[in-house]
């Protein structure tokens, strides 16, 4: 989900939280990053999966406008000031889009189709951060894997977790800067998983961005809780499907109680 400040051009993600999936160190531009249509570095911004896929998707074209990487002086504006809506000659665009980071979350929404994140991603079965992020923001609960297919209605309801009282504290709307995400991400990322706080700091920080609706997709889609109590990836959940998802009904179970 995240992104690590070490230096202008040493932003390290790992994980794939919110997303969709950080990892890695963007100065080598060694995959998973890579650079964009232009030739500017990008992260988290592959296509999808080939076999999830069961339409055309596009791409957006026109982002990467604000790039963090390499401007250290873009880690400091807030957030929310990249957020514009759609005009007569412009479409509307965010964080997301304009900072060139987690840029499937953008390309999720000019699709309007929430799983275009989550079928870029292959989270690795040995990592814990994602799953744990998800379960403390509420995000694999049925009401958020019964819309996984339904881009408006999860639009609506993204939009309303983020004016959740219990985000407020990181002030997503008014001041957080991608500097400010990167002090809490990584020192959770070092432990394997986040805590409730670091979750819910995060999960703020999607808002930030732009939209929760593409990591709120990401976690149905990906991951569920197990009759053991731990978190399933994938196949780990009865009736998930590559394409589909995971099932609506019945709830998900475990196959291999993992």
């Amino acid at each position: 989900v995240a992104l690590a400040s070490a230096g202008a051009d040493s932003f390290e993600w790992q994980g794939s939280l919110a997303a969709g999936g950080l990892r890695s160190d963007v100065a080598s531009l060694e995959p998973p990053f890579g650079l964009d249509m232009h030739g500017r570095p990008c992260a988290v911004c592959d296509p999808v999966l080939e076999e999830r896929v069961d339409r055309q998707y596009t791409r957006r074209t026109d982002c990467g406008n604000h790039t963090v990487f390499g401007h250290d002086d873009m880690k400091l504006v807030p957030l929310i000031s990249f957020k514009r809506a759609a005009s007569d000659t412009e479409p509307e665009t965010n964080a997301w889009c304009e900072t060139n980071v987690q840029t499937v979350c953008a390309d999720s929404l000019w699709n309007r189709d929430f799983l275009y994140q989550a079928k870029t991603v292959d989270y690795r079965r040995d990592l814990q951060w994602d799953p744990h992020y998800c379960l403390f923001n509420g995000w694999l609960e049925p009401e958020v894997v019964a819309l996984q297919h339904d881009f408006e209605g999860l639009k609506r309801k993204s939009e309303e977790v983020c004016q959740e009282e219990k985000y407020a504290f990181a002030k997503w709307n008014t001041t957080m800067t991608m500097s400010d995400m990167d002090e809490v991400f990584q020192p959770s990322m070092a432990r394997g998983t986040p805590t409730p706080r670091e979750a819910i700091f995060m999960g703020a920080w999607t808002c930030a961005m732009g939209s929760s609706g593409c990591d709120m997709a990401y976690c149905a889609y990906s991951f569920c809780k197990l009759p053991d109590g731990s978190l399933g990836k994938y196949d780990d959940c009865e009736g998930w499907d590559p394409v589909k998802g995971m099932p609506i009904h019945p709830a998900p179970t475990g196959k291999h109680g993992r």
